[in-house]
């Protein structure tokens, strides 16, 4: 059904109101020749909804999905299977951050929702506890620094040159108004990466090595040799586990 606002009287009167004739008398100011009289030539007439959905499926389909077959792109890239439910529960307003709500006694679903997460990652890693959330993983990694500078009062930071280069950026402009000092390796091309590198940067004033598992290349290391290697100087060991 065709949706009319309004009538040929109720145009009348408001032209009427407004000392005018007609619809025509509101262009006056605009140039003849820029007016239009009909439709533009070569522009076609515009597609419904349906025929633009058809369209665009057409051409997604010359492209070659990542589900479609195994891709090695890396670098933060990779296949993610996202429950149907995910874009319905993300488009609720208490989920929209990830901070937890001040008023327990009207947010108890909120709260019993980020406790399940927080169980659930905490079996996931083996810890023995989880926080609730952050707001992504570089901001989660710099984080885990600051709370390795409070725990053993040192405020150097080794980063692995495995350590994705969009979380080496966050943490260098935080470290900027925070006084930390970060030395960031140089990145190894070879298929099983070496940890010696890291072990012999590890000194007193050392709080923490940060490692990421997968690193950026997609390699995965044996963490046990490092880990064993910080706690000897009494050093932390971040993980920044991006695939959990």
């Amino acid at each position: 059904m065709r949706y009319l606002p309004l009538t040929p009287t109720d145009r009348t009167e408001m032209l009427g109101v407004i000392g005018a004739k007609s619809i025509d008398d509101l262009f006056v100011d605009v140039p003849g020749v820029a007016q239009l009289d009909g439709p533009i030539h070569g522009l076609p007439m515009h597609a419904s909804e349906l025929a633009v959905e058809r369209h665009m499926s057409a051409l997604a389909k010359k492209n070659l999905a990542a589900g479609d077959a195994p891709f090695f792109l890396g670098c933060g890239a990779y296949k993610h299977h996202v429950p149907a439910s995910v874009d319905h529960l993300i488009q609720r307003g208490e989920f929209l951050t990830a901070y937890t709500p001040y008023q327990p006694e009207i947010a108890q679903g909120t709260l019993q929702m980020m406790f399940e997460f927080q169980s659930q990652v905490a079996r996931l890693l083996g810890c023995d506890v989880a926080n609730a959330s952050m707001y992504d993983g570089s901001t989660a990694c710099w984080e885990a620094i600051v709370m390795a500078r409070r725990v053993t009062r040192r405020g150097k930071a080794i980063l692995s040159g495995g350590l994705h280069p969009h979380y080496v950026s966050v943490a260098n402009t935080m470290a900027k108004f925070t006084g930390d000092q970060l030395v960031t390796s140089l990145p190894t091309l070879t298929p099983n990466p070496d940890t010696d590198d890291l072990i012999g940067q590890i000194d007193d004033d050392t709080s923490c090595v940060v490692v990421q598992y997968p690193d950026i290349l997609g390699r995965i290391a044996d963490l046990s040799k490092l880990a064993d290697a910080c706690h000897a100087k009494k050093a932390l060991l971040v993980a920044v586990v991006t695939e959990p």
